[in-house]
């Protein structure tokens, strides 16, 4: 697999924390369509595993 697509999340509101329940719930699928593995990155550097 290719590098890890790192996806960062401006706001947690009702649209950005949705988006992180979906990519959590679905993470397994959305890497094996795009080929790589999904990564969310805080905005403080640290990395938080699906």
């Amino acid at each position: 697999m290719a590098d890890a697509l790192k996806i960062g999340i401006a706001g947690l509101g009702t649209v950005g924390a949705s988006l992180v329940r979906i990519l959590q719930e679905r993470h397994e699928a959305l890497a094996t369509t795009c080929g790589r593995a999904i990564r969310n990155h805080r905005r403080d550097g640290t990395r938080q595993e699906p």
